[in-house]
């Protein structure tokens, strides 16, 4: 799944593992993504969420007021939940409606602003953000964008190329299915 992305979009996923982890959370939901995308302070993203008064640690503060931190032992692979997953697999939707070259920053949130009860909109718009204004900019900065390559092109083996941003592994899982 991810051998579209670029290493901006990589980070974002590694910084939302991270953001489960300080937070306690046993799973990566939307609102761990978001706060990825937000960390990941050079992409298209972080910048248009910047631009709309959105700082990370007022989305960690506000991540924290609405899901709370949890308590459970976070495992070393973290699974994302059913909507967080549903979220990227319309953001690689996206990538193949408008044709893209690679999954960048800013195509991350186009997917997640479709899923219904995203906890990440609800973060969003206790932040202030009108939704549809940050779809529209995302989309213009997604055309804007020169063409990037994706962090890991089809053709390389990511076994047998060392450590980089492609050699993580991420569960699809729903966390509620399994048990801990």
């Amino acid at each position: 799944m991810f051998e579209k992305f670029t290493e901006k979009a990589i980070k974002v996923i590694m910084l939302a593992q991270e953001e489960a982890r300080r937070l306690g959370h046993p799973f990566i939901s939307t609102e761990e993504v978001l706060l990825g995308l937000i960390g990941e302070s050079s992409g298209q993203a972080a910048i248009v969420l910047s631009q709309l008064g959105v700082t990370l640690r007022a989305a960690q503060r506000e991540v924290e007021a609405v899901v709370g931190r949890g308590s459970d032992y976070v495992a070393i692979e973290i699974p994302f939940t059913e909507r967080a997953r549903a979220g990227l697999m319309l953001t690689l939707e996206i990538f193949r409606q408008m044709e893209l070259q690679s999954i960048d920053t800013e195509h991350l949130p186009l997917g997640l602003l479709q899923v219904e009860d995203a906890v990440a909109n609800v973060i969003l718009q206790n932040l202030g953000v009108d939704l549809a204004e940050l779809r529209t900019r995302l989309l213009q900065a997604s055309r804007d964008r020169p063409l990037t390559a994706p962090a890991c092109p089809p053709e390389v083996n990511t076994t047998t190329a060392g450590p980089s941003f492609t050699s993580f592994t991420l569960r699809f899982t729903d966390p509620w299915e399994t048990s801990y």
